[in-house]
């Protein structure tokens, strides 16, 4: 899809640099362009290519070992405790504000969130203490669509002045949903009034027209029962922390039609107790590419976050005060160099023999890139003399001289 749609998505639609380098990267990813090995049969002459993954983070191809990476640190840094699963969405009245203000608005969202959970962790009617957070950004719902949201994992229970657990005044929940809900909107409103008074922002509608249709709007919080396996969410966290807004799996792209086909679970639909029924989306290939596209964060932006008794700057000083009760004895199931080292064992093991005679009598050869690979594969590259990213600013310059005109 990419391949055949990504330069007359550029031409006809205004794209940052960042994401003209994201298409780059996703319709390259695992092709000759980027060079890789081959195993060739001394027995038969069969040849099995690999070719090198892009290494882009909103690649929906790679980023595996990232992901497994990060869940292995999340899993050491955890308590001995309870962890309540904690979401917080942003309302899609602010999607468009997002879209136009993508990194003021999303690092407000972050630090809207762990102010929520200070003030109500702090009061002594809920805890009493201060909580450790683990916060990961999401943009997307099932459907693609723009939906943004925060997940946390928040210990339940908190340390004291005194430096001592203390455990949450309710079984299931931290605080009411109604209490959560109204300091998250309070907070959130007033950190986009100090943005607008300083100008950090550029707007349509002045704060006046946001504040009037959100302020007596609930802001959806969903609070799960703790539990002290955490295993499920690290999984569910993980999944997300290095991928784009839709798996290749649940795309499909039928070029004789010229249109896509998402599968996406409907939530909306979903009975209790009964698994979301799967729904199928039809897109035109260039507004799917748009799809993907508008779920690009800004660069060198986090998407995952630590505060708290899990912020970095008060790790060491954490640990020596933190009960060893509380304490996991978690060590980093895979370095970064050791679970590399598994993946291309395994993908030797699976390809040891040759797939069409069987002997193990095999080479492996580096193969280069290859740069004739775009031009003979990527729709309309030759007309766009080989540089999308020149022919963006291009077109964006006689824009603004038209403009000026």
């Amino acid at each position: 899809m990419f391949r055949d749609y990504s330069e007359a998505y550029i031409a006809q639609y205004p794209c940052s640099m960042d994401q003209v380098k994201l298409i780059r990267s996703i319709r390259t990813c695992h092709t000759p362009h980027l060079g890789g090995h081959v195993y060739a049969c001394k027995d038969c002459g069969a040849k099995h290519y690999m070719y090198n993954s892009c290494g882009n983070s909103h690649c929906p191809l790679c980023q595996g070992a990232k992901r497994e990476r990060w869940k292995d640190s999340i899993n050491k840094l955890l308590f001995n405790v309870a962890y309540s699963h904690i979401t917080f969405t942003m309302p899609h009245e602010l999607n468009g504000l997002t879209k136009s203000n993508s990194s003021v608005m999303l690092s407000m969202l972050f630090k809207s969130v762990w102010a929520t959970l200070q003030k109500v962790y702090s009061k002594g009617s809920n805890v009493g203490g201060k909580p450790g957070v683990i916060a990961v950004l999401h943009t997307w719902g099932s459907d693609m669509k723009y939906h943004v949201h925060i997940h946390c994992l928040v210990t339940f229970g908190g340390l004291n002045k005194d430096k001592k657990w203390v455990k949450p005044k309710r079984k299931k929940t931290i605080s009411s949903y109604k209490e959560i809900s109204n300091i998250y909107r309070e907070i959130f409103l007033a950190k986009l009034k100090i943005a607008y008074k300083e100008k950090t922002i550029r707007y349509r509608n002045d704060y006046d027209y946001y504040h009037e249709i959100l302020k007596n709007k609930r802001w959806v919080i969903n609070q799960q029962p703790p539990q002290i396996d955490t295993e499920i969410i690290e999984e569910y966290l993980s999944r997300y922390i290095c991928r784009s807004a839709i798996s290749p799996s649940r795309l499909e792209y039928i070029k004789a039609t010229k249109q896509v086909k998402i599968s996406f679970k409907e939530y909306s639909k979903q009975q209790k107790g009964k698994p979301a029924t799967i729904g199928i989306k039809k897109l035109d290939p260039l507004v799917a590419i748009g799809m993907i596209l508008q779920h690009k964060l800004p660069p060198y932006f986090h998407k995952s976050r630590y505060y708290g008794l899990h912020a970095t700057c008060h790790r060491k000083k954490i640990s020596k005060i933190i009960p060893k009760a509380l304490q996991r004895n978690g060590e980093w199931i895979k370095h970064l160099f050791e679970l590399l080292t598994i993946l291309f064992n395994l993908a030797e093991k699976e390809i040891m023999s040759c797939p069409e005679c069987g002997s193990i009598n095999l080479t492996k050869v580096i193969v280069t890139s290859d740069k004739n690979w775009l031009i003979n594969n990527v729709r309309m590259y030759t007309i766009h003399n080989k540089d999308p990213i020149t022919i963006n600013n291009k077109n964006r310059a006689k824009n603004r001289e038209t403009k000026r005109a």
